[in-house]
């Protein structure tokens, strides 16, 4: 009913199932997911759950304990509508034009240089498809920074991804 409310077309909705499931005693749960029918759980899918947990825990551990009781302690349902957005990928970045101007420089300890240096820092939303950008220096994304020791490169696409060389 979220979904329908939310106006999520019913060719976009999708239900997801998951379980935190644990051996009787152990203080960490990993989550197992799994599928429901029409008629909901039977005897037998509990079954095949626990087989799954057992699975899991092996792939995670590299062991499994079948004989050791297993705990469901915590029970997830996710209603999960797909967004009709197309390519979600913003529009590409126009070419560089000249070479990459630093929007600041800082102090930045660098081993490899002696010690505090002062750093150009680039901002990575203001670079140009084809920047380059040499070491030392700092990239600062929406979502991460890019530290360039000295000798590496970047290279920016026209997608805002970077290509890092030494």
């Amino acid at each position: 009913r979220f979904l329908e409310r939310s106006r999520v077309p019913a060719g976009r909705q999708r239900i997801a199932y998951a379980v935190d499931g644990r051996y009787q005693f152990q203080s960490w749960e990993i989550e197992v997911p799994f599928s429901v029918g029409s008629c909901g759980l039977s005897g037998d899918d509990v079954k095949r759950l626990v087989a799954d947990f057992h699975a899991v825990h092996e792939r995670i551990y590299t062991i499994k304990d079948e004989d050791d009781p297993v705990e469901f302690v915590v029970w997830k349902v996710r209603a999960i509508g797909a967004a009709d957005h197309g390519d979600i990928r913003e529009a590409p970045r126009e070419p560089q034009r000249g070479a990459p101007v630093p929007r600041a420089v800082r102090p930045v300890f660098i081993h490899e240089a002696g010690g505090l240096c002062d750093v150009p820092i680039h901002f990575g939303h203001r670079l140009g498809a084809g920047a380059r950008i040499e070491g030392p220096a700092v990239i600062e994304e929406e979502t991460t920074t890019i530290l360039l020791f000295p000798g590496m490169t970047a290279e920016a696409d026209m997608y805002g991804n970077y290509s890092v060389r030494l």
